[in-house]
C-alpha cells in the first residue's frame, strides 16, 4: 500500500510544531544555499564555507562525526570540484522510478569521496548529499528514519534483500554503505511512484504552510517524506 497522505501530513505538522526543529533546517540550509548573485558573478565557494557545512551540519543533526570533522572538511574540499561535477548531472532531475538507477550511480561516487579511507560515516554522507542535491538524495539517520522505513518495508513484505539494513553497526565496510544508500533511493522511487504529481504538489505546499511563521521555506518532497519517517522512527 502507497503511504497514506493524511498520516504523512499528520507528522509533519507535529515536526513543524517544534520551532527549535525548523529553525535547525533554516540554519542548514543557509549554509548550503547560494545565492542568484554569486551564481551570476561564478564567485567559488570557498574553503571556510565546506568547513562550515560539515560543522554546523554535524552539530545540529547529529551526525556523529566525532574526530572525523578535520578529515572528512579538507577531503571534501580537495574534491570539491568533482563534487560539483557529479551534482551538475543531476541538476535537472527529481528521484523517480526511471532515473533511480542513475541517482544510485552518483551516490556511489559521491559516497566513495565523503568516505574516503575512514570508517562509516553514511548518516553525515546522505545529509550532506541531501543538502546539495535536495530533489534527487534521499536522508537516513541511526534513530528514527532507518527504523520506520525498515518497519515500513516489512509491513510492505519488501523482499529482504532489497530492504535497508535494520542494525546499521552491520555496515562495517563502504561497499555495504553504499548498497545499503541504494536500496534507500530504490526505496523513495518506489514510493513516490504510488503518488501522482498533485499529490507531491500538495504535501509540499502543506509542509510550507505548517511551518512557524518567518522561518517557512519550500522542501522538496525527500524532505517532506523525510519529516514523516522521522516522527514515526520516535514512536516505535
Amino acid at each position: 500500500m502507497p503511504l497514506d497522505i493524511e498520516r504523512v501530513k499528520e507528522e509533519v505538522k507535529n515536526y513543524n510544531d517544534s520551532k527549535e526543529l525548523v529553525l535547525c533546517d533554516n540554519l542548514i540550509r543557509r549554509v548550503f544555499s547560494i545565492n542568484l548573485i554569486r551564481r551570476i558573478l561564478c564567485i567559488k565557494e570557498s574553503e571556510r564555507e565546506i568547513w562550515m557545512r560539515v560543522i554546523i551540519l554535524n552539530a545540529l543533526w547529529e551526525c556523529n562525526l566525532s574526530n572525523q570533522v578535520e578529515n572528512v572538511a579538507s577531503r571534501l574540499w580537495g574534491k570539491w570540484r568533482e563534487i560539483q561535477n557529479i551534482i551538475k548531472n543531476l541538476q535537472n532531475i527529481s528521484l523517480n522510478h526511471e532515473n533511480q538507477e542513475r541517482v544510485c550511480d552518483s551516490a556511489e561516487k559521491l559516497l566513495k569521496i565523503i568516505f574516503g579511507d575512514g570508517p562509516n560515516i553514511l548518516v553525515f554522507a546522505s545529509k550532506f548529499c541531501h543538502w546539495i542535491a535536495p530533489k534527487v538524495f534521499p536522508i537516513i539517520d541511526r534513530k528514527n528514519v532507518r527504523p520506520a522505513i525498515y518497519q515500513h518495508q516489512v509491513e510492505e513484505n519488501v523482499e529482504e534483500n532489497e530492504r535497508i539494513v535494520e542494525n546499521p553497526n552491520a555496515l562495517t565496510m563502504i561497499d555495504h554503505c553504499i548498497n545499503d544508500y541504494q536500496k534507500l533511493i530504490r526505496f523513495y522511487a518506489h514510493e513516490l511512484q504510488a503518488f501522482s504529481r498533485s499529490d507531491i504538489d500538495d504535501l509540499i505546499c502543506y509542509d510550507y504552510d505548517k511551518q512557524p511563521p518567518n522561518y517557512q521555506h519550500t522542501n522538496t518532497i525527500l524532505r517532506v517524506l523525510d519529516k514523516y519517517f522521522w516522527k514515526r522512527g520516535q514512536q516505535l
